[in-house]
């Protein structure tokens, strides 16, 4: 990889990596709410909010903090991702590869929570149900296609190293 190109691409990820901590403090912010929104309802027993029982807003807090959770978990996976291209000769490391995997893994256990809360709050309310969601089954399977392709890379350059 040439010199500038290298150098735009180092650029290009210093950014991503401020970037991703935007992510991640607005999650963690987002999750700070949700469990202050827990406490007053355990201190105050007679919170609640216009036609939603306590129960149903005690799950939908929960599931609102994993979700969060799962979210920091994987801008802070993509974090070290950008920081690792950013600062490695090369982008095509085992590391990044293992990276990439997990990201994937990471949002298949998101869609599948989903999934679930879905199916809970359509029978909770009673409600019609919104239909299968595939964006983060899609973007997983992109993600998981993606550590392939630099596994192949890593491979490649392995080869090439040992050329040299």
């Amino acid at each position: 990889m040439g010199e500038q190109k290298k150098s735009r691409l180092q650029r290009i990820c210093n950014i991503a990596t401020y970037v991703v901590l935007a992510g991640i403090i607005l999650c963690a912010l987002i999750l700070l709410g949700v469990s202050l929104i827990a406490v007053m309802m355990l201190v105050d027993p007679s919170l609640t909010l216009d036609g939603m029982d306590r129960n149903e807003l005690f799950f939908l807090i929960i599931a609102s903090a994993i979700n969060q959770v799962i979210s920091i978990a994987l801008f802070y996976y993509l974090m070290k991702l950008t920081k690792s291209i950013g600062h490695e000769s090369s982008p095509f490391t085992s590391a990044n590869v293992r990276l990439l995997k997990l990201m994937a893994v990471i949002l298949l256990i998101g869609w599948v929570f989903a999934m679930a809360v879905e199916v809970i709050i359509t029978a909770l309310w009673e409600l019609e149900s919104t239909g299968l969601n595939v964006d983060a089954l899609v973007m997983a399977g992109i993600i998981y296609v993606i550590s392939l392709v630099f596994e192949y890379g890593v491979r490649l350059q392995e080869e090439s190293d040992g050329f040299v």
